[in-house]
Parts: structure tokens; C-alpha cells; sequence
């Protein structure tokens, strides 16, 4: 199912409001430790400001929808997945980053 996806519309839509130049939007996936984890990682306004200016107990629809579809996958693949919403400027950077941890098996050759 798309989980990425909606992450990065959210980023497009919402996190350059008053950016115009140097947008940028770095997807990675990396297969640690038996885990399928994608950060999206834009460097737009950050997700508190673009909360500022919505209803503060409105969750985000592309959350709430990767939620159960992680949900789904984490019981058909006996792992947990997650999802991680945080404002760079935790790290001192701007912007949002999303982590996803992803159920996933990797198949043995």
C-alpha cells in the first residue's frame, strides 16, 4: 500500500508556504537491523508551524491512514512498524522529518 507517498505530498503541499527557492525533499530507505526504515526529510517550515495554523487536535489524514495499514502489515509480518513525525529544529535544521519503520521480510536467496 502507499505508505511513503502521502508523506511527501504533505511536504509538497504544506511545508514551503513561504519558501520559494531551495525546496528540497530527501527520501532515503536503508535495511538495518532486520528493519525496512524510509525517512522523508524536507526542510520546509517544520511540522509545528504548519500545526500552528491548523486545529491543534486535528490529526493529520496521512497519518492516521499509514497508521492502519502499518497496523495491517505489522500483524501480517509479526513486526512492528511505526511512524515518527519531528521538526528539525529539534537538531537545530529546518524543515519536517518522518521515519517509518516499514514490516518487512527479507527474502533468503
Amino acid at each position: 500500500p502507499m505508505l511513503i507517498q502521502p508523506f511527501i505530498e504533505n511536504a509538497i503541499e504544506h511545508a514551503y508556504e513561504d519558501k520559494k527557492k531551495n525546496r528540497k525533499i530527501d527520501i532515503q530507505l536503508k535495511y538495518i537491523n532486520n528493519e525496512l526504515i524510509c525517512t522523508i526529510k524536507d526542510n520546509g517550515i517544520g511540522i509545528d508551524a504548519q500545526n500552528g495554523h491548523k486545529r491543534k487536535d486535528k490529526k493529520s489524514l496521512a497519518t492516521t491512514i499509514t497508521s492502519e495499514r502499518l497496523k495491517m502489515l505489522s500483524k501480517d509480518f509479526n513486526i512492528v512498524g511505526s511512524i515518527k513525525i519531528e521538526d528539525r529544529k529539534l537538531y537545530n535544521e529546518e524543515g519536517t522529518l518522518v521515519t517509518l519503520v516499514i514490516p518487512y521480510k527479507k527474502e533468503v536467496a
